[in-house]
């Protein structure tokens, strides 16, 4: 009863967890979109912070499940929830069915907004480098010629030969 009780307080913790994240998902899109570099650095070690707790959570969830397995006599070492719920009685049956599918439900939508995170952050990234080589190309092409019109480095008498300044 222990056990079942701690994976139970494990897998609250990481469905709030995950809610966080998610709703730090969101918020990165925001910034993403409106430009907000400053809040973006935040959001970034926020989102490390979580993810140290995640991991560590979910060490503890598999440990504790690896012992409710053995003691349920099941196979599998680190079995799915849902495998685990069905040989455990209510309430914690019902209590893990109800946390797995919180917790799947969230991570995917966390999965589509990192997706789409990640596109908006490849998309400013080639805006950035289309517009760096604008600038490049254009501040060649200034250097390229001198106050008086001739191209940079040319002697004074090779611009008669392409252009008649006399006419």
């Amino acid at each position: 009863m222990e056990l079942l009780s701690r994976l139970e307080d494990v897998l609250e913790q990481q469905a709030e967890l995950y809610d966080a994240l998610l709703d730090l998902a969101r918020r990165k899109r925001e910034v993403l979109v409106g430009g907000q570099i400053g809040d973006l650095d935040r959001i970034v070690q926020s989102e490390e912070v979580l993810l140290w707790r995640a991991a560590r959570l979910e060490g503890v969830r598999a440990r504790v499940t690896r012992e409710i397995a053995a003691t349920l006599g099941l196979q599998a070492d680190d079995p799915p929830l849902r495998v685990l719920s069905e040989g455990v009685e209510e309430p914690f049956r019902g209590t893990y069915r109800r946390l797995d599918e919180s917790i799947s439900r969230v991570v995917e939508r966390l999965r589509a907004l990192n997706r789409a995170n990640t596109d908006l952050i490849h998309a400013s990234l080639e805006f950035i480098n289309w517009s760096f080589n604008l600038l490049r190309q254009a501040q060649e092409r200034a250097a390229a010629y001198a106050s008086d019109g001739r191209l940079a480095g040319e002697p004074a008498g090779e611009r008669s030969r392409r252009m008649d300044t006399r006419a």
